[in-house]
């Protein structure tokens, strides 16, 4: 049996007494009870236990036990996990699969709740006194065959939610899908887009269903016209089901061929071909769906929660076919190949005028130009509220718009309560994207609510596990809960992947200066700076960081560059950039002045700096500067954060 205190790192940093009072009672209670119960304690770390017992039945008597009274003022958060094996132990330490195995299932455990494998379950299983459910397959790193877990339900215990357990896992959990792109069998690159979006759609339309995960279009879609198989593909991502499939499409029919892949073993599931006219194109995604949801419940046995049709706003195929062409276009994610959307979905718009779905697209294409500086922000930002708010007038429970007004709530309105509730209200509906979750994270994030960040952005790794962009952000996350050896290891796991990936190399000078790596941190934004396309760019962060090094000739160089870019560009707004390297400086009265500039503007740009000056700890200094408290009124956030986060 494997015990593990949730948060006490953090509370230790924040309330040494608390956290010693919690810890006490913690080892008191496990030590009477475990004794009771017939266990030996073998080894205590830090904030956590492992313990051995002669009996299943009576190790997961005890756990129940410990868990009821841990419950009581003052409540201890501790999660358990306990697996049935042999274990040896010497003066090096004590081994074993089974305390191997243990550890694993308590990591994926949570506050208050007990999980067990199947090898205990089996044990237990005809005990009137104990209650279990299953939770279901998952893999663990460095076990080699997925092992069934076990969630305790006696009265009292917290049962963790299947669909959002985390951990240290290889795989995602069982009912788990990547619909690879289609591939286009008419050689005519004008129907990529239509091919693209059927994928896409499909996507999004089974993403919302509890109980599925479904990985996001930025991992699938990187599979595109590969050679590999969908057991490789699934084993990669982490799935345990794969969809592949082709189009083949004219003027006026559509047939689109697909089968379902159980990864774990290659074996062909289900497989179907879908004829019908261009006009009836919606009835083809449906049909897909339906059937794709009802042979994943064959294949493993259990369905998930809620079966859900495909649900769309319009019915018209023409208006459908515009639709997808401008989210192929909106998929690039350049200025110029969002005009291009903004074209199509317009278009579609103008033959549905009710389409909610090409509502909420529009409305984020004007929200990232607005982000990116490529239209004034009051301009852009406006346009995508009028788009948002019609949409939702159309259809109030559309997810996807209010997870569109939470977005511009957070990084243009800075209406931290009203963005809270968008979300809340996206989630409520189901939303459960890696896009979702990656914009939720960076909002918990602004108003200091690290725990529940990191956890957010873990799903949207999970759901989109080959974005570098998200495991780039996760590891952003644990530099501001001052976790920097987890964030080093998530930079450095991008940087495997990708030597060039600029946003990693920028966030790791970051992350070994803040843990005062101070002589490490230099290299990797000199080669951050080295692979910037334009030499008055990518200068900030390596200016702030040198001046705080004492180097101010070379911060004073990229300041010159910052501003001789405002030159050039005066429509781009650079008072973040200039406040950051002026913070490094020491300057702060100065960098106040920029900061409150940038704060009139409130562009996306500036909101995402300014969650970096309130919540890394590089800028503590700045933030006792007398002058910061303005930064805090216009914001309406503090220095200080709300949440805390655990290493354990």
């Amino acid at each position: 049996m494997f015990t593990d205190m949730v948060g006490y790192t953090a509370l230790m940093q924040q309330d040494e007494q608390t956290a010693s009072t919690l810890r006490r009672k913690h080892r008191r209670v496990l030590d009477r009870l475990v004794a009771e119960h017939s266990g030996k304690t073998l080894q205590y770390f830090g904030d956590g236990t492992l313990t051995v017992f002669d009996s299943a039945i009576e190790a997961v008597l005890c756990a129940i036990a410990i868990q009821g009274e841990l419950q009581t003022d003052p409540q201890v958060p501790l999660r358990i996990g306990l697996s049935l094996g042999d274990v040896a132990y010497d003066d090096d330490g004590i081994y074993g699969d089974g305390v191997n195995l243990a550890s694993r299932i308590e990591s994926i455990s949570v506050a208050g709740s007990v999980l067990v494998s199947e090898t205990i379950f089996r044990e237990v299983r005809n005990q009137p006194t104990i209650s279990c459910e299953r939770l279901g397959l998952f893999k663990f790193k460095n076990v080699q065959q997925p092992t069934d877990v076990y969630a305790v339900t006696n009265a009292g215990l917290v049962v963790p939610d299947r669909a959002h357990v985390d951990g240290k896992l290889d795989k995602m959990p069982e009912n788990s899908l990547a619909i690879l792109p289609l591939a286009n069998l008419t050689n005519d690159p004008k129907h990529d887009c239509f091919c693209d979006g059927i994928a896409e759609e499909l996507i999004n339309t089974l993403a919302p269903v509890d109980g599925l995960a479904v990985i996001s279009r930025t991992s699938t879609f990187k599979f595109r016209n590969t050679a590999e198989d969908p057991q490789t593909i699934g084993n990669k991502l982490g799935v345990s089901h794969v969809l592949e499939g082709s189009v083949r499409c004219d003027d006026e029919t559509v047939r689109v061929s697909v089968r379902l892949v159980d990864a774990t073993n290659g074996f062909q599931i289900w497989s179907d071909v879908f004829d019908h006219t261009l006009a009836h194109v919606l009835d083809v995604q449906a049909e897909i769906a339906s059937n794709l949801l009802r042979h994943i419940q064959e294949s493993i046995g259990t369905a998930p929660r809620q079966d859900r049709s495909v649900e769309t706003s319009t019915t018209d195929g023409e208006a459908y076919n515009h639709f997808l062409r401008g989210k192929y276009y909106w998929n690039k994610w350049t200025p110029d190949a969002t005009l291009k959307a903004i074209d199509s979905f317009q278009a579609a718009l103008e033959i549905d005028p009710d389409y909610s779905e090409t509502l909420c697209a529009l409305s984020n294409c004007y929200t990232f130009l607005g982000s990116c500086g490529q239209l004034q922000p009051a301009l852009a930002f406006g346009k995508a509220y009028e788009y948002v708010l019609a949409a939702l007038e159309r259809d109030a429970n559309s997810a996807t718009a209010h997870h569109a007004i939470a977005t511009l709530k957070f990084m243009y309105q800075w209406d931290w309560e009203g963005a809270e509730a968008s979300f809340r209200k996206a989630l409520d509906l189901h939303l459960d994207s890696a896009d979702f979750h990656q914009t939720y994270a960076t909002f918990l994030a602004a108003v200091g609510r690290f725990d529940e960040a990191i956890e957010r952005m873990k799903r949207a790794n999970r759901l989109d596990p080959l974005s570098l962009s998200v495991l780039s952000h996760l590891g952003d996350l644990y530099v501001f809960a001052r976790d920097f050896d987890k964030a080093l290891e998530c930079y450095d796991e991008v940087l495997e992947l990708d030597p060039t990936f600029r946003t990693a190399l920028e966030s790791k000078g970051v992350g070994l200066f803040a843990a005062g790596r101070k002589e490490e941190c230099v290299a990797p934004l000199a080669e951050y700076r080295r692979l910037s396309p334009d030499p008055m760019r990518g200068v900030t962060v390596p200016g702030m960081i040198h001046a705080m090094l004492g180097d101010t000739a070379y911060a004073h160089e990229c300041l010159a560059l910052i501003e001789r870019r405002h030159e050039q560009n005066p429509e781009q707004s650079v008072q973040i950039d200039l406040a950051l390297v002026n913070i490094g400086l020491g300057e702060y009265a100065r960098a106040t002045e920029c900061l409150l500039r940038a704060c009139k503007d409130k562009t996306g740009v500036a909101c995402l700096g300014l969650i970096y000056i309130f919540r890394c700890s590089v800028f503590e200094d700045f933030h006792r500067y007398p002058g910061f408290r303005q930064i805090e009124s216009v914001t309406g956030l503090t220095a200080e954060p709300s949440g805390s986060h655990s290493r354990a």
